[in-house]
């Protein structure tokens, strides 16, 4: 919890990371997926093109008789690939994880003498 007069700071960092995530998330998620989803439909022999518009061909995929061999590999290929953005995801977690491990070194006094304005290398008095 962050002091009184630290709320407007504190909101505003809420603010920007929860931002900063939304970006990774969709961004970055989506790219991720579309990439391998490309690589993997080319590892099975299908069409690649399906990778760049995934949101219209499920519904196509829908028309699909479930038991095809078709069917089944173009599951498989966004199964998969789902599995790559969830690993993507968790890595950028176990980085955020890691920097904020980093950010706990700092010693208080520094802290809260960067929070009110001052220099990193300016000691308290």
């Amino acid at each position: 919890m962050s002091d009184t007069h630290n709320v407007a700071y504190a909101a505003a960092i809420y603010t920007f990371t929860r931002t900063f995530g939304m970006c990774i998330g969709v961004a970055a998620g989506g790219a991720v997926f579309q990439n391998q989803l490309k690589k993997h439909l080319a590892d099975l022999g299908l069409l690649t093109t399906v990778a760049a518009d995934a949101e219209v061909f499920v519904v196509q995929l829908q028309a699909l008789p479930k038991s095809s061999p078709e069917y089944q590999n173009y599951v498989l290929a966004f199964a998969k690939r789902f599995e790559n953005v969830f690993k993507f995801l968790i890595a950028v977690a176990s980085l955020a994880e890691f920097l904020n491990s980093m950010d706990k070194k700092l010693d208080k006094g520094r802290r809260k003498s960067l929070l009110l304005g001052g220099s990193a290398g300016e000691e308290e008095k």
